[in-house]
């Protein structure tokens, strides 16, 4: 592939603008917080429109929604999140008063939300605890004492906010070395057409005999709606030939940048694609003053890569309900390895 099938705009490290979250008009001294996952737009785009919410009024203001989107499987209902969407939960605007007030008004609402879910055999969803200046922890505590079970997740977060001096400093030696040597031989660009991601992404699933489990039909409509808001990016690293070794899809909102996809052609000689291309987001989530959540740990040899980073192991909190036959079905499942396939997210 010649760079030219690669758009280029030379100065893509320009400060950038985010949607923020509207503000409820409950709430003048404290705002509730949610992130780029719970705004409507993302929500219609990343489900084809096909998303729904509970909400709990308090007069003629909303205090606590919950978004989810509904799918059917073997004729069971399933309550999920939208594809590209890596955390969800509700968002609970708590009022006023001290932490004591604010915890009681988070669990008494999100309470009220799990009795009012429609009804299904299968809940799942991902919440971030540190939503809302932490409140947000509380709500699998509500959702616990509802009978659901939560579990941990684990990724890792680097305050990007100090001098990159320092940032670069935290990198382990081998990560810093890998940097500077894929800096010798690659450059990073920006990617302006979301086919050229999209491709790539299969293409490196492919060689690996993968299928994206995403609708990547919708890739292109949601990268537009993030480029309309200042609020994602595609970096591909490239070779001296132009050709694309690693990519990564960003998205942010006005205090996380999320490493949301990313792919790296797996056939072809790699020598440190993927520490640039992590290292060059560090450096945007930098320049726009934020944090960088590299998302998603699922075992210890990328626990080990990404601590190379800098970054602090954070938790997100897994929280699932099944009725007794869908939850039947999934042990019977596990055992003789029903519905497992060859897909990648």
């Amino acid at each position: 592939m010649d760079a030219s099938t690669l758009p280029i705009k030379r100065n893509w490290m320009e400060p950038v603008k985010t949607e923020k979250p509207s503000k409820s008009p409950l709430s003048k001294k404290r705002a509730p917080k949610a992130s780029l996952f719970h705004q409507e737009w993302w929500l219609q785009v990343t489900s084809g429109g096909r998303f729904s919410e509970i909400k709990i009024e308090e007069g003629n203001t909303v205090v606590a929604r919950l978004p989810f989107i509904t799918t059917q499987r073997f004729g069971f209902t399933i309550l999920k999140m939208p594809p590209f969407t890596h955390i969800l939960g509700p968002t609970v605007d708590c009022g006023d008063g001290k932490y004591q007030t604010l915890l009681k008004n988070r669990v008494k609402f999100t309470k009220q939300l799990v009795e009012t879910l429609p009804k299904y055999d299968y809940f799942t969803q991902i919440f971030d605890p540190s939503i809302d200046d932490g409140m947000a922890l509380a709500d699998g505590l509500a959702f616990q004492e509802c009978g659901f079970r939560v579990a941990t997740q684990h990724t890792f977060r680097i305050d990007c906010r100090r001098k990159l001096d320092v940032l670069f400093g935290e990198l382990n030696l081998k990560s810093r070395q890998h940097v500077r040597l894929a800096e010798k031989v690659y450059t990073v660009i920006p990617v302006y057409e979301a086919n050229t991601f999209a491709e790539f992404y299969q293409r490196s699933l492919a060689v690996k005999n993968l299928k994206s489990n995403i609708p990547l039909e919708r890739f292109a409509s949601l990268y537009l709606e993030c480029r309309a808001r200042d609020c994602g990016q595609i970096l591909a690293v490239v070779d001296a030939k132009g050709a694309p070794v690693a990519m990564t899809f960003l998205v942010w909102d006005e205090s996380t940048m999320y490493y949301l996809l990313s792919a790296r052609a797996s056939d072809m000689p790699d020598k440190g694609s993927v520490n640039l291309l992590i290292w060059t987001a560090i450096t945007k989530a930098h320049e726009l003053g934020l944090n960088f959540d590299l998302d998603g740990v699922s075992t210890a040899g990328t626990a080990q890569f990404l601590a190379g980073f800098g970054g602090a192991l954070s938790t997100r909190m897994t929280v699932a309900h099944a009725r007794p036959l869908y939850s039947t079905l999934q042990h019977f499942g596990r055992i003789f390895g029903i519905g497992n396939t060859s897909t990648y997210s």
